[in-house]
């Protein structure tokens, strides 16, 4: 029969409860802060790419009829629709692009 060991009390007294949650995921390894820094940023800079990227594509179809249309004072930004939906779909491949980076 394997033996249970009971971890005391003692152990674990004076220990921050924020230091008992990190050493519980990370399986005691100990992350440097250089480790914390890459996680961080690789983390938040996938959030605001999607971010951006999802709010591109629901407002497609207003850019493009607000770049379409003149006004009085100012020519349209691309003579067709055609035009400007080839300019989102160029940026749209950015936006892979950099989903394929990070």
């Amino acid at each position: 029969m394997p033996r249970v060991r009971l971890r005391s009390a003692e152990t674990l007294t004076g220990v921050p409860l924020h230091a008992r949650l990190v050493r519980l995921i990370t399986g005691g390894e100990a992350w440097t802060v250089h480790h914390l820094q890459v996680f961080v940023l690789t983390f938040f800079s996938f959030a605001f790419i999607h971010a951006t990227r999802k709010t591109l594509s629901t407002v497609k179809p207003s850019l493009i009829a607000t770049w379409t249309q003149g006004t009085e004072t100012r020519p349209p930004l691309f003579p067709s629709d055609q035009a400007a939906s080839e300019f989102l779909a160029k940026l749209d491949g950015g936006f892979l692009l950099a989903y394929s980076i990070t």
